[in-house]
């Protein structure tokens, strides 16, 4: 079966019973703007339950006796932890896009989608060796990646502090704080992170490391990086980009009202979706959840691509006539 994108992909056995799209017809041609984000609507809630019910019920059992310091235990340093908390955070953040655009337009959706964008890249660069040590070897990477940026993180926060701390005391309080913990108890972090470089020297294991984001973009996303800045842009950041590049057709932005624009709405609901369903199969295939794909094809039915792709379709130069956004 074609996957979200139109490229081929290992799918769940549900699917290989699922009609041949072209057999489904352009059904959701006639559907109007309203029905259309209506019915995306459903079918994004129908995805956001089944996968909390089945994540809920398996997380629990990837636990293993960690020997690793606290942080590591933390983040997770095997594949099937690494591709949970991915699908975490893009569950939340799916489903804010969907309480969101159910009620309005926004940039913000935009960031949302970026989000997910590059969650499903992260997702693909984890699950994509077909040799368990391969795989492993890059979650192990993507734990140092994790202990590093929290090194970094608290390195900038300090850093910060000490920049603004001139007459200000009560930074200052603070700052001498961050450096009495610091001194009584050295950098907790880093010492943890050489720990975890040795121990994984010590059993001849080299970590792959995550890509830079550029690369990762450019390698692992079907939309690649250009369309990552692009999301960025618009939806990260405030300013009036975001107007001219949704509305330049409109001309009269007064008028605008972001409750209607239902086709828009579609179609970024209908791009967040696709996204967060290919974090959702990708983390089954690795964590050993895929019999429960059948549920969830299942509770989505067998039109659920063909709808997204009318959803998609409907706004393909992110432009829309006058006539309909009256």
């Amino acid at each position: 079966m074609a996957g979200p994108d139109g490229e081929a992909e290992d799918r769940s056995p549900s699917e290989s019973r699922q009609k041949p799209a072209v057999e489904l017809g352009r059904q959701f041609e006639t559907l109007s703007a309203e029905e259309l984000l209506d019915r995306i609507l459903d079918l994004a809630k129908v995805l956001l339950a089944d996968v909390e019910r089945q994540h809920k019920a398996t997380f629990g059992q990837l636990a293993g006796v960690q020997t690793w310091g606290p942080m590591v235990a933390i983040v997770g340093c095997d594949p099937q932890t690494g591709l949970r908390q991915v699908l975490s955070q893009a569950w939340e953040t799916f489903e804010l896009l969907v309480v969101g655009l159910e009620r309005r337009m926004s940039s913000s959706a935009i960031g949302l989608v970026r989000f997910l964008l590059e969650a499903a890249a992260l997702a693909r660069w984890l699950a994509e060796p077909q040799d368990p040590e391969k795989r492993q070897a890059r979650a192990y990477g993507l734990c140092l990646h994790a202990l590093r940026r929290n090194i970094r993180a608290g390195n900038t926060f300090e850093k910060a502090l000490e920049r603004n701390s001139a007459g200000r005391p009560d930074i200052q309080r603070i700052l001498d704080e961050v450096k009495k913990v610091r001194d009584q108890m050295g950098n907790p972090l880093a010492e943890e992170e050489a720990e975890f470089v040795a121990q994984l020297k010590a059993i001849g294991v080299v970590p792959e490391m995550l890509p830079s984001r550029i690369d990762l973009l450019t390698l692992y996303s079907k939309s690649g990086y250009d369309r990552f800045m692009s999301y960025s842009e618009v939806g990260s950041h405030p300013g009036p980009n975001f107007w001219p590049w949704l509305y330049q057709s409109r001309g009269d932005w007064a008028r605008v009202s972001l409750r209607r624009v239902e086709v828009e709405r579609a179609y970024w609901l209908a791009e967040g979706f696709v996204l967060f369903l290919e974090v959702c199969l990708r983390t089954a295939k690795v964590g050993g959840w895929e019999s429960s794909l059948d549920e969830i094809a299942d509770g989505l039915g067998p039109e659920s691509l063909e709808l997204l792709s009318e959803a998609r379709a409907r706004w393909p130069q992110r432009f829309i006539s006058s006539a309909e956004r009256e």
